[in-house]
């Protein structure tokens, strides 16, 4: 009777730890990235686009790490050093996942932006005779 219950708590505990994740990895970036912005190193939209995405592989990774820990029904000192473990190795893949993703969408970007530069047409010179077989 007790898995029964403790099962209908995991899911909640997942989501509860998750949202504090979320907000303590969001106040960190925040602290940092406010130097950054004062200092002229980071805009404000960069500052907001890392701290929503610290927010949310952090919180991602704390509730992936409560779920984990709840599963394992562990306790005391496991518990804390399995959520720590997860957690860490969860907000790497995130963090890793991300920046591939960055940067192949940078690489997208930076290619389709010089097509149109490669193909576009050679402008018309615009010499006295061009205008006068323009006008005929």
């Amino acid at each position: 009777m007790s898995i029964v219950r403790q099962t209908s708590i995991a899911p909640r505990a997942s989501l509860a730890m998750g949202a504090a994740g979320a907000i303590v990895g969001g106040a960190v970036a925040a602290a940092r990235d406010i130097d950054k912005v004062k200092k002229g190193d980071m805009t404000r939209e960069e500052a907001v686009k890392d701290v929503l995405k610290e927010s949310g592989t952090t919180g991602l990774a704390t509730a992936a790490a409560t779920a984990v820990v709840s599963s394992l029904g562990l306790t005391g000192v496991l518990s804390l050093a399995g959520l720590v473990a997860v957690a860490v190795g969860t907000k790497r893949l995130a963090d890793k996942a991300l920046a591939k993703c960055e940067t192949k969408r940078l690489a997208e970007g930076e290619s389709e932006a010089s097509e149109p530069l490669k193909s576009a047409p050679a402008k018309k010179s615009t010499t006295k005779k061009d205008g006068a077989a323009a006008k005929a």
